[in-house]
């Protein structure tokens, strides 16, 4: 058994999405009307996650 049996064993391990890296993503949708992220086969998911919480709250776009 390995540290990543599982793409949840993966993630669980991985380091996250720094915050400066999610702010700058955030921020470099500012003044879009209804920006989208396309997460095409780059791992985890974990960049999406981590943007999710401002796109929902209103802090994209």
């Amino acid at each position: 058994m390995t540290l990543f049996d599982s793409a949840a064993d993966y993630a669980r391990y991985r380091p996250g999405i720094p915050d400066e890296a999610v702010r700058l993503l955030t921020e470099s949708l500012d003044g879009f009307d209804r920006p989208t992220l396309l997460d095409l086969g780059s791992g985890t998911g974990q960049v999406p996650a981590a943007l999710l919480p401002a796109s929902s709250s209103g802090d994209v776009g």
